[in-house]
Formats: C-alpha cells, structure tokens, sequence
C-alpha cells in the first residue's frame, strides 16, 4: 500500500470522525481531509509537477503542512519536509543537494522563499498555501479530474521514495534520507502493535512536522487508527500549550525530553495530578519520548508528579524511524524497550562479529522500515547497509529478553589508558544533581594521543556549585576515572532546532 492509498482507504472507513483539529482555528473530519488532499494534488498536476518530482515545504506546524505532505505523496513525486528553524544558508544547501523543483510555503516565509526561487536554479515553482480558501483548494481552477475533492489514481508503488529527510547534521553535512512508502506504513503499523490505540484517542502533534519521528508517530500511528491529532503551530507559550492540550483532551503526549524535563520542573496545580481528579481534567493515559536519550532522572521525576507511564523509544531517521519501544507495564528503567515486530537487532564488535549478551557494541537494525538510502550518495549508502544491516553509528547492549540499552554515540566514545568511557553514563549521574539543568561530557584529546572527559553544564536558574563540589558528588556513582577532569559552566548549551546538544561544537 502506498500513503496515497492509505488515506483513500481510511476516509472511506472512517469517514466522518476528526482526523486533525487545529485548536481554536479548524478541524477536518477524515472525508473532507482526504478531499483537500486531492483538491491540491490535482492543483499540482495541473501546475506541471510529476512523479519523482522533489517538491519542498515550508511551513509552520499547521493543516496545510499535513495536506501538503499528502498531497505530493499522492501524485507520485517526493515530499522534502523542511525544518522552518534553519538558516537561510542551511536551506539553501538542502534544496541544492536536492535537486528541488517546487516550493509549498505561505506569506510568513515570503522573504526567506523568494531569495530561494533566486538563489536555487532546480526551483520552478513556487505555491502559496495560506488557507482553504488559497487557489490551490478551489475545485473549479484546476481542471484535471478529481479536481472536487474525489480520489486521485495513485501513480506510485510501495517501493517509491515518499519523502527525503534530511540529517540534523550534528555529526556532519546534512544528508538526504529516502523512505519509501513501505518503510513508513510498515513502521506505523508496527508501532501499532506495541501501543493500543482506538479512534477515541487523541494524539498531541507540538514536535515540528518535518521530523521523521512527528510524522510516524503524531500523524500516520494516529491516521491509521482512525484517532484525531491535535496540532499545535507554535511551543513559544508553553502554559498556553499545555492549556490547548488539555482543552483538547489529548490522551497520548508525544515529546522530546526537553518539554518532559520543563514538566518536571513547572510548578503544576495539584488538580492536574492528583487521582482521580486528573482522570477528568487532565486525561492523558500515555506519554511517549523519543528524539534523544530521555535522562532516567526525568522519568522517574515525571511518573513521579504526574502518575502517568511515560514510555520512551529508539530510532533513527534512516529507519523511518522508530526501532524499539518500551512496554508499558513492564518496561525496564534505562532501557528502550523491544524492537518492533519485524524488526532485528544485532550488536556487533569492532570486526563485526555479534557480541555477547550484556556486551556493548554498534547497534545494528534490519527490517521493512530500513531506508532506500541517502540520496545521491552510494558510498554513504553502502557504509551504512551492509547485506541489509542498518549501521546506527549507536553503542549499545541487548540483555537476555531482548530488551534494548542504548550507551552512547560510536563518535562520543571516550577512550582513556584503554578504558572506555561513555559520556552517556557520566551525563545520567550528573543529571540526578538537582542544581544541574543540562549536561554535555565530551572527549578532550591530549598531545599524547589519550583523551580525557569535559563536562559542560548549565545550572538551574539562581543555582551555584563549585566544580569540587561535582567532583565530590559524582564519586559516589562513578569510577573515578569516568569523572571529568574539567567542568565548564555556560549559560546554554548549542542545540539543534530539535533540543538536540550539539557536541560537535563543543
């Protein structure tokens, strides 16, 4: 089945129950969705775009955003979802390397889009969709057939690229991710066994829309349940957000452990939080992390505050993206869970032997959900697949149930006199230090070839504490060579536009 197929499928099963509320602005049930889905896929064809087409967005979180998506989908050609918090440089550098023939953006990227159509010479087109009532959605404009609202012929197969992500870029230059129309339904579907969802749910959708990790599991995991997703366009008021959320009823919170970590912290009315008041005002069953390791401190502080499971998952871009995910009932602490059904995993050592169980080494990933390759690139593609096998570049071990213990980056791998550090742990020690809000260790190399940890880190607002005092706090928790021999205070800590720290810089 392709996505295109998929939301035909869908609008004829669950007509007219909600797929998408935007909170205070509009909501579409899963007909009329599907029906401005192929009102702007008709518009694109009549505008000359094709099948394999690279067409970008730009855009804030928001219907259009998600229509948009589905739209280029459906007539064959490849959605480049483009994070709307990068430079202009950083942009212009994607579209380039993409080959991009078309630009989907509105009036508040007016600026940014215009010098793109001058600068990138691929770009041929550029739409504005500002609302329903923009051109694009008007059926007597566009003149193919199915111009008012009824299905497209899907000119696509299961095996085509859907959309082409790039890489944060926090190791490198950005690349560009193909997945395939399999590789994200089998990875919605899979989820789908780990989790109960019914249509009565509401998913939150606050994470930004180009990432791989929104897309799976805010829009296609709800989609494909028949449940509603609630976006949310702008996380810059966060009391109001939190108010959105609860007015809509969402029932399962998707986030990143920056927002968990700001829950944890927020003086929260006990009404929220206390049974069984919360059962009616705040109706959240389930809380799902992923996007970066969530520290251990903040789950047990949030189960804690707000008696709700919070589960966290493993994934990456490059496998659409989700690998594992904690059960709820019998999840373990430190780990990440079990993969999803059909989906392997092996941990291999430095000759790429499977190591034991209990022994770190590269996580290695296989199954439907592993992407066609980066694009335009067949050395990369070849030194990341390996007969089939997904090389994370992550460090990790597997215990005798299978369940999944994510370590560190392969990169981030501290080696001192032989011995292996991984900032991962340090970073989790610091992190139970109450004064301590953020925390980054990375390797320092010394003239002598050995490397030793830096830790950089940002103190709770109004804190103060001596490196000695760290120094003396962690020794209770670490071998005394994993302590950092230097500790850095700063203000902030440089981050992708996802919370991601960026250790390359430090």
């Amino acid at each position: 089945m392709t996505l295109g197929e998929l939301i035909n499928l869908k609008a004829e099963e669950f007509r007219d129950h909600v797929a998408f509320v935007q909170p205070g602005e509009a909501s579409l049930t899963y007909k009329v969705f599907n029906q401005k889905v192929n009102q702007l896929a008709n518009f694109l064809l009549h505008k000359g775009l094709k099948k394999g087409d690279k067409v970008a967005i730009l855009l804030q979180n928001c219907l259009e955003f998600i229509i948009s998506y589905f739209a280029i989908v459906k007539i064959g050609a490849v959605v480049l979802p483009l994070n709307n918090m990068l430079t202009f440089e950083e942009l212009d550098f994607i579209l380039k390397d993409a080959k991009t023939v078309a630009l989907i953006t509105s009036e508040t990227f007016k600026e940014t889009a215009d010098e793109l159509m001058a600068r990138v010479d691929s770009l041929k087109l550029q739409l504005k969709v500002e609302n329903f009532e923009s051109e694009c959605f008007q059926p007597a404009r566009a003149s193919s057939s199915g111009a008012d609202g009824e299905n497209l012929s899907c000119s696509c197969q299961e095996e085509d690229v859907a959309t082409l992500i790039y890489t944060s870029g926090t190791t490198g230059s950005p690349k560009g991710v193909m997945l395939t129309h399999k590789n994200l339904i089998s990875n919605a579907q899979a989820c789908l066994k780990k989790i109960t969802v019914t249509p009565k749910d509401n998913f939150s959708c606050l994470l930004l829309l180009y990432h791989s990790f929104t897309i799976t599991t805010c829009v296609l995991v709800p989609l494909y349940a028949g449940a509603t997703s609630v976006i949310i366009k702008s996380l810059k008021n966060f009391k109001e957000v939190f108010k959105q959320l609860l007015k809509s009823k969402v029932t399962v919170l998707i986030a990143i452990p920056p927002i968990y970590r700001i829950l944890v912290e927020a003086k929260t009315p006990s009404f929220l939080t206390a049974f069984p008041f919360r059962l009616f005002l705040n109706p959240i069953r389930l809380c799902v992390s992923g996007g970066e390791a969530l520290p251990l401190e903040v789950m047990k502080k949030f189960e804690a505050k707000f008696h709700i499971p919070l589960i966290e998952g493993y994934g990456l871009t490059e496998a659409s993206p989700v690998v594992t995910l904690s059960p709820i009932k019998k999840k373990k602490l430190g780990s990440v869970g079990k993969a999803l059904e059909g989906v392997e995993i092996k941990i291999i050592n430095e000759q790429d032997q499977e190591v034991s169980i209990g022994e770190v080494g590269e996580v290695l990933v296989k199954g439907s959900s592993v992407m066609k390759g980066y694009y335009d690139k067949p050395e990369e593609t070849r030194n990341a697949i390996k007969n089939g096998w997904l090389y994370t570049g992550d460090l990790g071990k597997l215990d005798k149930e299978g369940f999944l213990y994510i370590v560190d980056r392969k990169k981030d791998l501290i080696v001192m006199k032989g011995l292996n550090i991984y900032p991962k742990e340090v970073e989790d020690a610091l992190y139970t230090h109450t004064k301590i809000k953020e925390a980054a260790v990375v390797g320092k190399k010394l003239e002598d070839g050995d490397e030793v940890p830096i830790a950089y880190i940002v103190l709770q607002e109004g804190e103060n504490i001596t490196q000695e005092e760290i120094h003396k706090y962690l020794q209770h928790s670490l071998a005394h060579y994993k302590i950092p021999r230097r500790i850095e205070f700063r203000k902030e800590l440089p981050k992708t536009p996802t919370g991601k720290i960026l250790k390359r810089f430090l």
